[in-house]
């Protein structure tokens, strides 16, 4: 595990592009699953202004609030406006959950165009130890044999989220994680306590992946 502090949201952004960008193929495909949030769209938003070889970029979502396409809330939205259709030919080689569908049928459709493995997965965890939409104590921390599930919550205002399960999350070449505030610190704290379980902190479980990075920003 590589841990960075960074006391600057620049810097931060910068080193968080790189390390993206990094993960870019020119001659094969390169698969990346994106976070939603606000966390993220700093990030986003230097990707989109740069100049970098996405021609053979497939991005594709860790997580999806069941909400519209359309709302504010979905993390498609976010992500298409402030990155993908601002890229030519990106749009295309977007890959969402269709959230306009019943739960069951969005959830067949993503596995069926998921790859095999992902380059990189970006991620963010939450005060509770959330990652993706894997929430404490959840019976989806315990699905080894789907790579697409539908998880509840009631700490948020959208209650029904489609997520990848830890299988493709662990299986991805490398794991970056995305923390930024002072409300974060007590994250770290939480990652190191072992009197704390993956059950009750599910992004304990992203400490068995030999490629995991955490950038932190403390402003």
């Amino acid at each position: 595990m590589h841990i960075k502090t960074f006391s600057s949201e620049t810097l931060w952004v910068e080193a968080t592009t790189t390390l993206i960008t990094s993960c870019l193929n020119t001659s094969t495909n390169t698969h990346i699953a994106l976070s939603g949030g606000s966390t993220p769209l700093p990030i986003y938003t230097s990707l989109r202004k740069g100049t970098y070889p996405f021609d053979n970029l497939h991005l594709y979502l860790v997580d999806e609030r069941y909400t519209s396409l359309e709302s504010t809330d979905s993390n498609y939205r976010s992500i298409f406006d402030i990155f993908v259709s601002r890229v030519k030919g990106l749009s295309s080689r977007f890959h969402f959950f269709d959230t306009s569908i019943p739960i069951k049928e969005a959830i067949t459709q993503y596995t069926k165009i998921l790859p095999e493995q992902f380059d990189l997965t970006v991620l963010g965890i939450g005060p509770d130890g959330h990652t993706a939409s894997l929430f404490p104590h959840s019976p989806a921390l315990s699905e080894m044999s789907t790579s697409v599930t539908h998880t509840t919550t009631d700490v948020f205002s959208i209650h029904d989220r489609l997520t990848l399960t830890f299988p493709p999350i662990l299986k991805s070449k490398k794991l970056l994680v995305l923390l930024r505030g002072e409300n974060k610190k007590a994250i770290f704290e939480k990652l190191a306590d072992d009197t704390i379980s993956s059950d009750e902190f599910p992004a304990k479980y992203l400490l068995t992946h030999p490629e995991l990075t955490i950038y932190y920003c403390s402003c």
